[in-house]
C-alpha cells in the first residue's frame, strides 16, 4: 500500500482525483459533474468573503477579521486548481518513488524506506488531527454563540436573506461544510508535497548507503564495476529529475502558501491582541496560528533537510572504497561530487529558497507588519 494512500483517498471522495481504471462512461461523467460541484461550493464561498474583505481596507480592525480565514480560502482554491490541473505530474512523482531505482534491495535499504516512511504518516496524522481540532472548535463556538444570535461564522456578501431561518440554515451549513472540504483538500495536498520530500531524503540515505556499502553486498561481483558505477549515477540523476519535477508542480502553491502565511500570521497575531486571554475566540485564534506555523515550518524545515542530504552525497562518494576503483571509475565518481556541489533546493515560485533561515524571515517580516498594523489602529482611536 502506498504511504500517500489515505491522501489520493480524500482527493477522490472530494472530486479532485478521477479513477483511471474506471472506463464507465457514466460514471465519469457522474464524477465530473460530483467534481464541479464542490469546485463551486468552495470557490462561491470564497468569493463572498473576498467581496467583504475589499470592503474593510480602510479599518485595520475590520480588515484583520474579514481577512482571518478568507487568505486561507484564496490559497485552498489554487491548490485545487494545483491538483486538478498536475494530477499527472503528482501520478508520476507517486508512481516513481516506489518504482526503479528508488525500491528498497536489501533489508537495510528497507528498514530506510520505512523509517521515513512513518515520519510522513506521523506528519499527517499530527496535523491533520490539528487542523480538524481547530476547524471542529470554530464550528464549536459558531454553534454557541453564532447560532443563538443568528450570525454567521464568517462575515460574506451573500444574495439572500440570512434573517429568514431557512436561508440562514443553509447559509451556516454552506459555509461549514466547504470549511472542511477545504481544509482536508488543504491537508492532503501539503502532505504530499512534504512526504515527497522526506521520500527524497530515504531516497538520498539510500544512495549514500550504496555508495559506501556496494563492495560489501557483492554489487560488484554480480556486476561490472562500470555497471555498479552506472546504476548510483542513474539514482542520483533520477533524484534530482523526480526533485526539478516536484518543484515543478508544487513550487506556485509555494510561493502562495509563504506569502498567504506572511499575511495570516501577522493579521491573526494582531486580531489576537484584540482579544481577552481565554476566551473561546483566543483559544481558537491560538490554533489557527499553531496550523499556520506548522503548515510553514514543515515545508521549510524538509526543503532544508533534502537540501542538506544532497550536499551530503559528496561524502558518501569519499567514503566508498574508491581506492580499489579503477582509474575511469574515480573519475566518474569526481564527476558525481561535483554535481552535488550543487544540492537540490525547492523554491516558492523561483522567488525564495524554501529553508529555516526563510522561515526565520517569514516570522521577522510578520512581526513588522503586524507592528504597522498595531500603529494604524492606534491611531484611529
Amino acid at each position: 500500500m502506498s504511504v500517500f494512500s489515505y491522501n489520493i483517498m480524500i482527493f477522490r471522495l472530494l472530486g479532485m482525483w478521477y479513477p483511471k481504471d474506471d472506463n464507465s462512461a457514466w460514471k465519469k461523467i457522474f464524477y465530473i459533474f460530483y467534481t464541479t460541484l464542490i469546485v463551486s461550493i468552495y470557490y462561491t464561498n470564497a468569493i463572498s468573503q473576498i467581496i467583504i474583505l475589499f470592503g474593510s481596507l480602510d479599518d485595520a480592525k475590520e480588515f484583520s477579521g474579514a481577512s482571518f480565514i478568507t487568505i486561507t480560502r484564496i490559497l485552498v482554491c489554487y491548490k485545487m486548481y494545483n491538483i486538478l490541473s498536475k494530477r499527472k505530474y503528482i501520478i508520476h512523482i507517486i508512481n516513481t518513488l516506489e518504482t526503479g531505482s528508488f525500491k528498497a534491495r536489501d533489508s537495510v535499504e528497507l528498514s530506510i524506506q520505512t523509517k521515513f516512511s512513518r515520519k510522513i504518516k506521523l506528519l499527517i496524522i499530527t496535523y491533520g488531527a490539528l487542523c480538524a481540532t481547530t476547524l471542529t472548535a470554530l464550528l464549536y463556538v459558531s454553534i454557541l454563540v453564532d447560532i443563538p444570535q443568528r450570525k454567521l461564522a464568517f462575515e460574506a456578501w451573500l444574495p439572500v436573506n440570512t434573517s429568514i431561518p431557512i436561508f440562514y440554515w443553509i447559509v451556516f451549513i454552506y459555509q461549514h461544510f466547504s470549511g472542511y472540504c477545504g481544509t482536508s483538500i488543504s491537508v492532503s495536498f501539503d502532505t504530499v508535497l512534504v512526504g515527497s520530500m522526506i521520500l527524497l531524503c530515504a531516497q538520498l540515505n539510500i544512495l549514500k548507503y550504496r555508495l559506501r556499502h556496494g563492495h560489501n553486498n557483492n554489487e560488484i561481483e554480480n556486476k561490472s564495476e562500470k555497471k555498479y558505477l552506472i546504476d548510483c549515477i542513474e539514482h542520483h540523476k533520477a533524484i534530482y529529475e523526480l526533485a526539478e519535477l516536484s518543484n515543478e508542480a508544487f513550487s506556485n502553491a509555494i510561493f502562495l502558501q509563504y506569502f498567504a502565511s506572511l499575511i495570516v500570521l501577522c493579521v491573526s497575531s494582531f486580531q489576537l491582541s484584540q482579544e481577552k486571554p481565554f476566551t473561546k475566540k483566543f483559544n481558537d485564534l491560538i490554533l489557527y496560528l499553531i496550523c499556520q506555523l506548522l503548515q510553514v515550518f514543515m515545508f521549510c524545515y524538509w526543503a532544508t533537510q533534502v537540501q542538506v542530504e544532497s550536499e551530503n552525497i559528496i561524502t558518501g562518494v569519499y567514503d566508498c572504497e574508491w581506492l580499489s576503483l579503477s582509474i575511469t571509475t574515480k573519475k566518474n565518481l569526481i564527476l558525481t561530487m561535483v554535481r552535488a556541489l550543487k544540492p537540490i533546493q525547492y523554491s516558492s515560485g523561483y522567488v525564495v529558497n524554501l529553508s529555516l533561515t526563510e522561515f526565520t524571515n517569514l516570522l521577522r517580516m510578520s512581526y513588522s507588519i503586524y507592528s504597522i498594523l498595531q500603529q494604524s489602529n492606534s491611531r484611529t482611536r
